[in-house]
């Protein structure tokens, strides 16, 4: 799928959010969560680890698609790319972030999800919701 439909655009639109699912088939997510434990066992910028962990847990990771190719080319992939160009009705569009958060099941502090990276939109001026967020889920529960 390259084009949304009109109803999800005006998802978007009305709720700030847009929901697509089955972007990537389980063989192409099978290729990104295959980086995951290479990723985990990186050290340095971009890695962030659990304060108060016995172990070496890792909180989050920043910049996925720097440090991995497969992360790079699912960034760049028009699959991804088309729908929020869309959404936002720009062409020229850049990441702002990729992070992979590995929250492991009881280990490691809470850890609340928001998104703070609101921007004012030349378009429309009364909404701040300017950016696009994407999410994946690399692996089951």
């Amino acid at each position: 799928m390259h084009r949304l439909t009109a109803e999800q655009v005006a998802e978007f639109d009305d709720k700030g959010v847009c929901f697509i699912h089955s972007v990537f088939s389980e063989s192409e997510i099978s290729s990104l969560r295959s980086e995951l434990p290479r990723l985990l066992a990186r050290s340095g910028d971009g890695v962030v680890r659990e304060p108060d962990a016995a172990e070496d847990t890792v909180r989050i990771v920043y910049g996925c698609h720097v440090f991995s190719e497969q992360f790079r080319l699912l960034s760049l992939h028009p699959r991804l790319l088309r729908p929020v160009q869309q959404l936002l009705r720009e062409e020229s569009v850049y990441i702002h972030q990729t992070r992979l958060n590995p929250k492991q099941p009881f280990g490691g502090g809470t850890w609340d999800w928001h998104q703070v990276h609101t921007l004012p939109n030349s378009r429309y001026p009364d909404r701040t919701h300017s950016h696009s967020l994407i999410a994946y889920r690399l692996w089951r529960y």
